[in-house]
């Protein structure tokens, strides 16, 4: 009876050690977001640009070399990204006047509508007047929380350090391995380690084609409709998109939302949903199993929890950036035997029908 007691003590002090390990973990991660968001961000981006340095260096190039070229090459993308959203955001603002003045006109058309067509007393006028004065501080508020994403992202400064020191001392890993571990342990933990640079690797490209694919698709459905700034809207959507169940649909709000002010006819809005419906369809039912596959293989309750968790933790990085988190810790609990049974929990499974039985 004594060691039974012993063993359910010592088996729920486990337990809550390692709920414990869990919130100091998380409370790390919140007050070094400064520092491990962009760190983050440059693993990914080294692991991607991998292959290449590997290539340059097997033609004879220094490693050095080959590593500066592929970071510039990587920050001239960037740069060039962010130069042609900064643009488009200039020009947005400079328009924000007549949008607000086009956006009134909107509300007062809507409010006759309410009240010499439905019949309904005309309580709206101080809502018009609010919203009419806020729309510009509204907006304007919008686009700078989107530079600031960006510059979140893409540290001008920090990123390239980050991606070529990675890249320089890669090997490192496999040397700790060599020191610290036995032989009959060392092949299991560089099975590990090849299986989570897989995964990334088969992520980080399909989520990059995915994005490309959906915003040629976007840029054709907003230029064959007329949208103003439809380069911007566009690259808006296609990175909104990498953001689970809510990016889409944020996106469609202020996609629409533009097209409903700037618009004289409902029509165009009108085809914008259905058109963009559509797009998305495809992108997630097609385009997505084919580009980016389930190179995580986790549940979608786990990838949920992992937007959740990501968003309150690092925000909207923390919201892309969790999901091969997620998978990497898979990997782990699955290679390690005693963890295994916690892997369960993150697996994708095929859910089949209960069978009835006679």
């Amino acid at each position: 009876m004594a060691s039974s007691a012993k063993k359910e003590i010592s088996g729920i002090q486990r337990q809550f050690y390692t709920i414990a390990l869990i919130v100091v973990i998380i409370w790390v991660l919140m007050i070094t977001r400064g520092l491990l968001v962009p760190l983050a961000w440059a693993s990914f981006f080294a692991i991607f640009m991998m292959p290449f340095v590997e290539w340059m260096e097997s033609k004879r190039m220094r490693r050095g070399l080959a590593i500066i070229i592929a970071v510039l090459l990587f920050t001239g993308v960037i740069v060039g990204i962010l130069a042609t959203l900064s643009a488009q955001v200039v020009s947005i603002s400079k328009d924000l006047p007549s949008i607000s003045t086009r956006f009134s006109s909107s509300i007062t058309k809507v409010q006759q509508f309410i009240v010499e067509d439905l019949g309904i007393a005309d309580d709206t006028e101080e809502l018009k007047s609010m919203i009419g004065s806020q729309l510009e501080d509204v907006v304007k508020w919008l686009f700078g929380n989107i530079t600031s994403v960006g510059q979140s992202f893409f540290d001008l400064f920090l990123m390239p350090i980050y991606i070529y020191f990675i890249l320089l001392y890669r090997d490192l890993p496999s040397r700790f391995i060599e020191k610290k571990y036995s032989e009959s342990n060392q092949e299991t933990i560089r099975k590990v380690f090849g299986k989570i640079q897989k995964v990334l690797r088969s992520y980080i490209v399909g989520i990059s084609l995915f994005t490309a694919i959906t915003a040629a698709m976007d840029i054709i459905i907003f230029l064959s409709l007329g949208l103003e700034y439809a380069l911007f809207f566009a690259i808006l959507v296609a990175i909104l998109n990498l953001i689970p169940y809510v990016g889409n649909l944020i996106a469609m709000i202020i996609v629409v939302g533009y097209a409903l002010v700037t618009k004289d006819s409902l029509l165009t809005p009108l085809l914008l949903v259905g058109l963009l419906w559509l797009a998305n369809m495809i992108q997630e039912n097609v385009i997505r199993p084919w580009v980016v596959g389930s190179s995580t293989e986790i549940n979608a309750f786990a990838v949920f929890l992992s937007f959740i968790v990501g968003a309150l933790v690092w925000g909207v990085s923390g919201m892309i950036l969790f999901i091969p988190l997620v998978g990497i810790v898979k990997i782990i609990l699955e290679e390690v035997p005693s963890l295994n049974a916690y892997a369960i929990f993150l697996k994708e499974w095929n859910v089949k029908p209960t069978e009835k039985k006679d």
